[in-house]
């Protein structure tokens, strides 16, 4: 075997001497010995150990990690630490030295050998290095071009004299520093970005030389034009790039450009004629407005590219008149694109004349109006989904009140009246019929977008089946639907109001690609994501999944309709029949839930849109229903105030029946004085988010200013919309939703209370 010297500091002579016998009789040695960090160092000197194994806790003088420390940079022979304790200081401390590894005692003589084993593959590799290093510096001392590399840290391991004279860095100040620091600011994001892909597997492009620019100390850049390659080691990957000085070819290429781009950057489509109408010359501009390359234009006559037949022909004649004038039209023309779609533009058109004075051409500065357009028509169909955003807030907030008095005064009714009792039916049929309002409420909120999030464990599958009746009056009776699930579905978390919005969007989507009748179908079932089938479509992840599959057999859509059908206000409805927020709200709610949304269709096919959620376990069903059965009882007092006089009397009564003491307020200033007045704590205070002179979130600031820490409780028929602006809804705040039963209020009640408890 050959010799591996290895010197190991240790001041317990015992555990020294049992270390060099294990050393021994694993096969390294000459094994020698020291006791102090001076002792180490200078033994390291003299004897050059291929590996040190040093105590970080010596007796005296210096420790085990100052030594590593000068061991490494004076001899740049590398350590393994030993010991039994270290506390995050001594770690950081020792970091610095760069341990090969470190050995807990007490270990095993086979802990040992892996250790070393390791600890000698390290330092075999650090020489290749070094021998790799000094063969390449002569090519890299004398080479005329720039020459840094970097490590997969994105630090700099290597410095040429080019780069020196470069940048104005010397050696010594560049190695270990970040690169990004020789990288201007305004494409730092860029090299960061490209960094950080390299490091998670991405292959360098093949594309050579790349303009760059590279950062001097007195801030000057310097234009380059830098070439890259990888190179990978036990260590790790690093990165070699030559960097060439071209500031003199820069400066001319710049003088070229601006002279090129003050013909092309304008954003205004430009288009030069003839007399005859005839192109003779466009912008880019054009052709992103147009679709039409320069190369298609050039030869061909204004009226034959783009003409829509939307004009008649007074309109012309009266163009060409102001022209041949001499003088400059202005208009709008609604024109045709490469792909025949239309577009509106604003159009101002000059004719210039030759040196005789006769017009010899006219020249088209164009102004795309599409965008201006479609946002004015945004803005009318914002405005009325704003108004009725805030009939429904409106509507929402009464009529869940009204349906919190009744399902609570039901619920508590069905607990006092004992099973067999005849009123019991009665009862039973007014909270299904309340159930099935606050169902016509979240539907409301869900249309204009604006319930509050309330994500639950549901099963998919039973939830369409409920939702067939609405289904079936919302897409008519010339269309057939079917509702499928050909077996156990597993359960999903979503708000169940964002779901009914995906179902009722989609529906209405099918019905109106199948203006004369067809085929919607409805199907739910399991599905497994495999890894190459998430790797197709981001934000999907493998494991089991639910999927809900839309299908209709209406007029279908083109590649480019199903490119965009997800932008906001998209619609290839006529004006008036769609805003095109049905499939965009589509899109957020199933992203917003953790789901991916996947369509297939071609025209005259149909569509069939499939979207996948990730399933939860059933027992998170199960226990969420069981404890939601159980009403949580408590003895504290509770400050309520709510400004409807029967839903007061209802939870007041509700709280006192599970065992609370309630102060109960009309309003804000009402609580404030019931609070003063009662001789005890308030443990919690429950109030309503929009009351008269003084809402909830001013009541519970004034409260919690006399006491701190003080609890609260929003509640609201509200939407989540208006409790923003309300300063209800931070993120932080417990919030219940109106109406509720007596087993909600009473656990949430009593959810706050314990999170009080723990702060």
């Amino acid at each position: 075997m050959t010799p591996t010297p290895i010197l190991v500091v240790e001041d317990e002579g015992i555990i020294a001497l049992d270390i060099q016998r294990q050393l021994l009789e694993l096969g390294y040695g000459p094994v020698q010995m020291a006791a102090t960090g001076e002792d180490a160092v200078a033994l390291a000197g003299s004897g050059r150990p291929r590996l040190v194994l040093m105590d970080i806790h010596l007796g005296s003088g210096m420790d085990g990690i100052d030594a590593a420390i000068v061991i490494r940079q004076r001899f740049a022979i590398p350590c393994i630490f030993l010991t039994a304790y270290a506390t995050d200081e001594v770690v950081a401390r020792a970091k610095i030295a760069e341990p090969l590894g470190y050995i807990i005692k007490p270990f095993t003589e086979e802990g040992l050998r892996t250790t070393v084993e390791i600890g000698l593959h390290k330092q075999r590799a650090e020489e290749q290095l070094r021998r790799s290093e000094r063969r390449y510096r002569a090519v890299i001392d004398s080479a005329r071009d720039a020459i840094v590399t970097i490590d997969s840290d994105g630090r700099i391991a290597g410095w040429s004299p080019a780069a020196t004279r470069l940048s104005g860095l010397d050696e010594a100040d560049a190695i270990g520093t970040p690169a990004v620091a020789l990288v201007p600011e305004r494409l730092r994001g860029a090299f960061l970005t490209s960094l950080a892909a390299i490091r998670n597997g991405m292959p360098l492009p093949e594309r050579g030389w790349e303009q760059a620019a590279v950062l001097r100390g007195d801030g000057r850049e310097i234009p380059v034009e830098i070439s890259v390659a990888r190179w990978d080691t036990d260590e790790g990957w690093f990165l070699t790039g030559m960097l060439r000085d071209i500031t003199e070819r820069a400066a001319a290429e710049a003088t070229l450009r601006l002279q090129v781009a003050a013909l092309n950057a304008t954003a205004n489509a430009i288009v030069i004629t003839n007399r005859q109408g005839t192109i003779e010359w466009v912008n880019p501009a054009f052709t992103a407005m147009t679709g039409f390359a320069a190369s298609e234009a050039v030869g061909r006559n204004m009226r034959d590219l783009i003409k829509s037949g939307q004009h008649d022909r007074a309109f012309y004649e009266e163009m060409w008149e102001t022209l041949m004038a001499g003088l400059v039209w202005q208009g709008e023309f609604v024109n045709r694109r490469r792909d025949g779609s239309l577009y509106t533009e604003e159009q101002t058109i000059t004719p210039v004349r030759d040196g005789s004075g006769a017009i010899s051409h006219f020249i088209g500065v164009k102004r795309d109006l599409t965008e201006q357009k479609r946002m004015q028509q945004q803005f009318i169909e914002a405005q009325k989904m704003e108004v009725v955003g805030r009939l429904a807030g409106g509507v929402a907030h009464d009529f869940n009140n009204i349906l919190t008095v009744i399902t609570g005064t039901v619920e508590l009714a069905l607990m006092e009246l004992p099973e067999g009792h005849a009123l019991r039916g009665d009862f039973v049929q007014i909270r299904e019929a309340s159930d099935q309002a606050a169902r016509i409420t979240r539907q409301l909120l869900a249309f204009s977008r604006r319930q509050v999030l309330a994500p639950v464990v549901l099963n998919l599958a039973a939830h369409v089946d409920g939702s067939a009746k609405i289904l079936h009056r919302l897409i008519g009776e010339d269309i057939v639907l079917l509702i499928q699930s050909p077996g156990p579905v597993d359960n999903v978390l979503i708000d169940p109001g964002h779901l009914e919005q995906v179902l009722l969007n989609l529906a209405v989507n099918a019905r109106d690609a199948m203006p004369g009748g067809g085929t919607l179908v409805i199907e739910t079932g399991n599905v497994m994501v495999g890894p190459s089938q998430s790797a197709k479509h981001p934000g999907l992840h493998p494991g089991p999944h639910v999927a809900l599959t839309v299908r209709d057999s209406g007029v279908g859509m083109s590649a480019e309709v199903q490119a965009r059908i997800f932008e906001p206000f998209y619609t290839t409805k006529e004006p008036g029949k769609g805003t095109g927020l049905g499939l965009a709200t589509v899109f957020g709610i199933v992203s917003q839930s953790g789901g991916v949304v996947q369509v297939q269709s071609e025209p005259g096919h149909g569509a069939t849109f499939t979207i996948l959620f990730p399933s939860v376990p059933d027992e998170a069903s199960s226990s969420t229903a069981a404890r939601a059965l159980r009403t949580a009882r408590g003895t504290e007092t509770v400050l309520l105030a709510e400004d409807d006089e029967s839903l007061r009397l209802l939870t007041a009564r509700m709280l006192r029946q599970a065992g609370y003491t309630v102060l109960a307020a009309a309003d804000g200033g009402e609580a404030l004085t019931l609070a003063a007045a009662h001789d005890g704590p308030v443990h919690v205070l429950i109030t309503d988010v929009v009351m008269p002179s003084m809402g909830g979130p001013d009541l519970a600031l004034q409260l919690q200013a006399r006491h701190p820490g003080l609890p609260v409780l929003y509640t609201s028929g509200y939407t989540d919309d208006a409790m923003l602006r309300a300063g209800a809804l931070d993120g932080t705040r417990h919030f219940l939703p109106k109406p509720f039963t007596v087993t909600e209020l009473t656990r949430k009640v009593r959810e706050v209370l314990t999170a009080g408890e723990r702060r």
